[in-house]
Parts: structure tokens; C-alpha cells; sequence
């Protein structure tokens, strides 16, 4: 079967049975040939550049997936080492937290939110409002769930409390602009 499909191959070039077709010569510059060559190297160099970096991103985004799936884990950890009233038991819960949180911290992952630090929408989400007057307005006066960054990402905003001051009583709600 094959010799008959060749055969028809070139017949159908021209040739007869048993004749092969002879390569077209190329008459090509040595100088094209070499242009032709680098622009082939520089290609594939880029190539390389870009796979390294897709797999880069892969890496960095399961990561960010498995550290989202761990960060309920955390939290309950956190409320067991301060729960718990025997305080051996508390400060082995607390030791094994704190190696988890270290060896997280060291892959990227960044706690966000704290109490005095000005409210940001992209970084937490505003559960409650309260005023107080120790605190300028649009400052946190609770953390209600910690919020975490991976890599300067935010995977999950923090639950805050922020404070919203009445204006004081001075300009007669009066607005100063001119």
C-alpha cells in the first residue's frame, strides 16, 4: 500500500516509479542565513522567558489557593490558643500558631488591619460604625476577622469596625468652603 500511495505521489509531480524528487536548491545569502539564525535564538530565548514566567504565575496563584483554603484553619487556631483554660495546653496551640503563621509569612502572606490605622476599602470591609473620640473618623477601632495579602494581594479583606465622628458643633453646620 505505501509504494502505491508514493507512486501516485509522483505521478502526480510528474515523476516516474522509482524516481525521487531532488531537493530545490536554495541560493540563499550565508548573511540571511545568519540573520535568519540570531532572530530564530532570540525567539526561543524569549520563549523560555515567557514559559518561566507563566509557571512562575501558576506556582504563585496555587499557593495563593491552598493559603486561602488554610486561612478558616488559622482563625480557629487563634480563637483555641485563647480559649483554651489550661494554660499548657493554650501555649502548645499558641507555639504550633505561631509556626504556621512564621512559615507563612516567610511564602508571602501579610496580615492587614489593625486597630488606629486608617480605613481602606481595597484593604477591609466595613462591618459596623462607632464613634469615638480618641480616633479621628475613618480610622479602625476594631478588628472583627483578621484580613490577609499574599504577595501584595489582598485574598481577604479585614472585617472592621470604623469610626464615623459626628462634626463637631463649632461651625454651626455651616460648610467653610469658599
Amino acid at each position: 500500500m505505501p509504494e502505491e500511495e508514493a507512486s501516485k505521489g509522483n505521478e502526480e509531480e510528474g515523476l516516474k516509479d522509482g524516481e525521487e524528487a531532488e531537493p530545490e536548491e536554495e541560493t540563499k545569502d550565508p548573511e540571511e542565513l545568519l540573520s535568519r539564525l540570531k532572530y530564530l535564538q532570540a525567539e526561543f530565548e524569549n520563549y523560555k522567558k515567557r514559559a518561566a514566567k507563566e509557571m512562575q504565575t501558576f506556582l504563585e496563584h496555587s499557593n495563593q489557593r491552598i493559603i486561602s483554603c488554610i486561612l478558616p484553619v488559622i482563625d480557629d487556631l487563634e480563637r483555641a490558643s485563647t480559649s483554651i483554660k489550661n494554660e499548657e495546653d493554650a501555649n502548645g496551640v499558641k507555639m504550633i500558631f505561631d509556626n504556621l503563621m512564621e512559615t507563612l509569612r516567610n511564602e508571602g502572606l501579610e496580615e492587614m488591619g489593625s486597630v488606629g490605622e486608617d480605613f481602606d476599602p481595597f484593604k477591609h470591609e466595613a462591618v459596623a460604625q462607632v464613634q469615638d473620640d480618641d480616633l479621628k473618623s475613618d480610622q479602625i477601632a476594631e478588628v472583627v476577622q483578621k484580613g490577609y495579602s499574599f504577595k501584595s494581594k489582598v485574598i481577604r479583606p479585614s472585617k472592621v469596625v470604623v469610626v464615623k465622628n459626628k462634626p463637631k458643633e463649632g461651625n454651626n453646620g455651616e460648610d467653610n468652603r469658599d
